[in-house]
């Protein structure tokens, strides 16, 4: 007797098995990873358009503080009946080289020749420094310092400024010698400043001493900040500070001009009697060598009239300035700019 058996094979698993499952959490973290990386984008691209806006409204507020201080300029000055000086006329004691009394001394004011009588030119309801004058029999600093127009940005223009206060806070990161000279100058870190750094220890508080930005420190030169003020829309009719600006106004007519190439200098009487009689007569350029130690005449060099600013001054071979820090110490008296 013969049995015939019959058997079945149970079905094969398929080998690829999980396959989908894998190549869909792929493409869900591809797909996670991309919006991520949008989202970065777009976060990136939201603070670049940001500081863009920032910068064009910071932009637009030193425009306007430029209008504003050439305005102030032509209308306290322009007048012939006016004359300009630096704070530093304001010194306590004439007697010693540094300028005593004065924490700001390198503000310009603005005076009025004459009588004591308003001028007529802005009497009304201008501010009351307006009726400024040197008609005083014998003014004192302090008719001197609160009758000027300090050619400064002012948030209380009918209350004027006074060069010789120590009320004013900056909010600017500086290094320890600008701190000192900002602490000098009667200047305080504030998380709510009133005013803006526009120059950094420049000058120098003892002149009979030589430059060192540790011990001889210089003066910084603040302006007074002014609010902004405007109505935004959807916040109702309350006037919110968008924004504020500073500005000084600069006396650069006191200044020596570096920059003037004289061709007369040093010229043979034998080959060009003319041109060296007319050296003597009118020097082009003023020698202000004289006040760069250890520098020689460069009234001549060749290059002169190519220096822009007084930093590049070092890249005169005849200049002997150790540093562009070095020309901080002058840049009271020199300057790129005047006639």
């Amino acid at each position: 007797m013969s049995f015939l058996a019959r058997t079945e094979s149970s079905p094969q698993r398929p080998q690829n098995s999980g396959f989908a499952l894998i190549i869909t959490i792929v493409l869900m973290s591809m797909l996670v990873l991309l919006m991520v990386s949008m989202a970065s984008l777009t976060r990136v691209e939201t603070q670049i358009a940001s500081n863009y806006q920032q910068v064009d409204q910071a932009r637009s507020n030193a425009l306007m503080a430029l209008n504003i201080a050439i305005g102030e300029l032509q209308a306290e000055a322009g007048p012939d009946q006016r004359i300009t000086a630096r704070a530093d006329i304001l010194d306590s004691d004439a007697d010693t080289e540094d300028i005593d009394g004065v924490n700001q001394p390198y503000w310009t004011g603005v005076w009025k020749t004459g009588d004591k009588s308003p001028d007529v030119a802005n009497s009304g309801s201008g501010p009351t420094q307006r009726v400024l004058t040197f008609g005083f029999a014998s003014p004192t600093l302090a008719d001197k310092s609160t009758k000027a127009k300090w050619l400064v940005s002012n948030p209380t223009p009918t209350a004027g400024v006074d060069p010789r206060l120590k009320t004013y806070t900056f909010a600017e990161d500086l290094k320890p010698e600008e701190i000192k000279a900002a602490t000098q100058s009667g200047l305080l870190k504030g998380t709510k400043p009133d005013a803006v750094i526009l120059a950094k220890n420049i000058g120098r508080r003892d002149p009979s001493s030589d430059y060192n930005a540790t011990t001889n420190v210089g003066y910084v030169v603040v302006a007074p900040l002014v609010d902004l003020k405007a109505t935004v829309p959807g916040l109702g009719a309350v006037e919110k500070t968008i924004g504020r600006y500073g500005y000084w106004v600069s006396d650069e007519g006191v200044k020596a001009r570096v920059n003037i190439k004289d061709d007369t200098l040093g010229v043979d009487p034998d080959t060009d009697l003319a041109k060296n009689l007319l050296h003597f007569a009118a020097p082009q350029a003023m020698a202000v060598h004289k006040i760069l130690p250890g520098s020689t005449d460069f009234r001549n060099d060749l290059k002169v009239n190519q220096v822009l600013t007084p930093q590049q001054l070092p890249l005169l071979t005849k200049v002997n300035v150790v540093s562009t820090d070095d020309v901080k110490r002058y840049l009271p008296d020199i300057t790129t700019y005047s006639y």
